[in-house]
């Protein structure tokens, strides 16, 4: 009997199995991590939508809190319940706060003013969001100062940091956006003398004369400086003749245009600097672009073109009266004061003497044979130059008189003008002064000395006029003043 052979066992039995589980689980567990991923992607992609319109929310409160320090809040006029030492700015040894974000405490002088604050913008709603989302916002004062506007008005000039927090409702997230925001005037009399004009002799020293700074919080003798007085023009600048009672052809500061060259000054084509023998001066500078001066109007309140002249009585004017301890013979002589107000061709002569106190005063034209004295300030003097006619030279005409400026402060008595007649002024002892004319001629004579700055189309110092400047201007007399942000930053809670 044939025997069977014994069956033999395959060394793989068992291996397609394992193949197959480990298989099996390697789907398996790429199964789960393409599931696990898509959750993760779903939950960032909605944490990243919540947060989101957490952030626009937070964005919508600065940008409203912005919106309602600049044009609804009520600044304060008065500032001695502020502690300006500081920054921020404290009230009672606190941070001066308005808040209107829940938790955070509130800390303003007066209540009216928190409580606008608070209804305006607690817990607003952002609507188009698809979701309750709502913000909440402090503002916190970092600086305060007081600043005065060409023209005489004032406002201070504040510093805020605003935190605005978005929240969702239901959700933890929120989002917190903090921002600087500050308003800034811009000054308006950056150099002694500044002429728009880009022609020749836009600024001319003609019969010598010259220029330096001082700082009216002082005296000059004691603040005066052999630099600072700055000459501007978007033309030819001129300096020549001889001459002058101070400051001898003596320029104590830079000069300053968009031309360049020295030399004679061709119609078409002129060169920066026209100069004579003899003068001490300053870098000359290239200006990148022409100074732009923008047009105030003025004396729009001015009464129609008629003579109104103050000689031996006020002559029925309104505004004019006697001034306050004149004496009897003061209907037949003076002195006078006129208040505020409109006027038509004023005209001051007979070498009397009219007091002016702060305020605007609208004229259609003033000429000047006398004195004028500045009681107190500003005095803002405007010209509207209406349909004026024969025996009226100027917008304003002073150069048969004298203005005294007792306070020694320029920015106390202001012309301002935006027409086109010319202006001529005189130098002497009270001359505290700023002109603002850009499309005007200035014409500067009767040598003696000018305490302040002069702006105009043209500015000719004929008479060696000392022009000293006043470094109070470079911060204290400005135009402008929005607010715009400096910084920004921002986190996730």
């Amino acid at each position: 009997m044939k025997k069977k052979s014994p069956v033999k066992k395959s060394p793989n039995k068992g291996f397609a199995l394992i193949v197959a589980l480990v298989a099996l689980l390697v789907l398996s567990t790429l199964a789960a991590s393409v599931l696990m991923l898509t959750q993760i992607e779903i939950t960032t992609s909605y944490n990243y939508k919540r947060l989101t319109q957490a952030r626009y929310a937070a964005e919508a409160g600065l940008q409203s809190a912005q919106n309602y320090l600049t044009y609804t809040y009520s600044a304060p006029t008065v500032f001695t319940s502020y502690d300006l030492t500081k920054s921020p700015v404290q009230f009672g040894g606190v941070d001066v706060v308005l808040s209107a974000m829940n938790g955070a405490a509130s800390n303003y002088p007066t209540g009216a003013v928190q409580t606008a604050f608070n209804t305006a913008l607690l817990n607003k709603a952002v609507p188009g969001m698809g979701v309750n989302v709502s913000y909440g916002v402090t503002a916190t004062l970092l600086s305060m100062q007081q600043a005065t506007f060409l023209g005489g008005s004032s406002a201070p000039m504040q510093t805020w940091l605003i935190r605005s927090r978005g929240s969702i409702a239901g959700s933890e997230g929120q989002v917190e956006l903090v921002t600087t925001i500050e308003r800034t005037g811009t000054p308006v009399f950056k150099y002694a003398v500044f002429g728009t004009s880009a022609a020749c002799d836009s600024v001319t020293f003609g019969g010598g004369g010259g220029s330096d700074s001082y700082d009216s919080s002082g005296t000059y003798a004691a603040t005066k400086l052999t630099s600072g007085g700055d000459l501007g023009s978007n033309g030819n600048i001129g300096l020549g003749g001889g001459g002058g009672t101070t400051l001898t052809k003596q320029i104590y500061g830079t000069l300053n245009t968009p031309m360049t060259g020295t030399g004679n000054c061709s119609v078409g084509a002129p060169d920066a600097l026209s100069i004579g023998s003899g003068w001490t001066i300053g870098t000359l500078n290239q200006l990148a672009a022409p100074v732009t001066y923008t047009t105030i109007s003025t004396a729009t309140g001015a009464l129609a073109p008629a003579v109104q002249n103050i000689r031996n009585n006020c002559n029925t004017i309104t505004g004019c009266s006697c001034y306050p301890g004149g004496g009897w013979a003061c209907t037949n002589s003076g002195p006078y004061m006129l208040a505020p107000g409109a006027y038509a061709d004023a005209s001051l002569g007979g070498g009397k003497t009219v007091h002016l106190s702060a305020g605007t005063y609208n004229f259609n034209s003033f000429s000047l044979n006398g004195t004028i004295i500045i009681d107190s300030g500003p005095v803002v003097l405007k010209a509207a130059t209406t349909g004026i006619g024969a025996g009226v030279c100027c917008a304003v005409d002073f150069s048969g008189g004298t203005v005294v400026n007792s306070s020694g402060i320029p920015s106390n008595f202001q012309i301002i003008y935006g027409g086109t007649a010319l202006i001529k002024m005189t130098g002497g002892s009270g001359a505290s002064q700023v002109i603002y004319a850009p499309n005007s001629d200035v014409s500067i004579g009767g040598g003696g000395e000018v305490f302040g700055a002069i702006i105009g189309k043209t500015v000719a110092n004929g008479g060696g006029s000392a022009i000293h400047y006043d470094r109070q201007l470079t911060s204290g007399l400005v135009s402008g003043g929005t607010y715009h942000a400096t910084n920004f930053t921002w986190n996730r809670y």
